[in-house]
């Protein structure tokens, strides 16, 4: 992921789907907010990349001082092949589970 000041930052991804995928990501991030995003699968594949807008934040009670945070990203550019590729990597995961 590319931060807000233009700086690449290693992120965890949560869950992936061919329309987005939810992050865990240091600090907040606000609802509409644009990310641009690069990934590799597991399976070794070619890097993948994306721009997404966060389409849902987790909320943190100030006084939790909460350092990572969940966010639901959906995504607006990708690919029609890598949407292609994320899906067939989890046709075979679920296959295989």
């Amino acid at each position: 992921m590319v931060d807000r000041g233009g700086t690449s930052r290693l992120e965890y991804a949560l869950n992936l789907s061919p329309s987005g995928m939810g992050l865990h990501i240091p600090g907040s991030r606000e609802a509409g907010e644009i990310l641009q995003l690069g990934f590799a699968l597991p399976d070794g594949g070619d890097p993948i990349t994306a721009r997404g807008r966060v389409i849902w934040a987790e909320a943190a009670p100030p006084a939790a001082r909460a350092r990572f945070r969940e966010v639901g990203v959906r995504f607006e550019v990708l690919r029609e092949e890598d949407r292609r590729v994320i899906l067939r990597f989890l046709e075979l995961r679920v296959g295989a589970g």
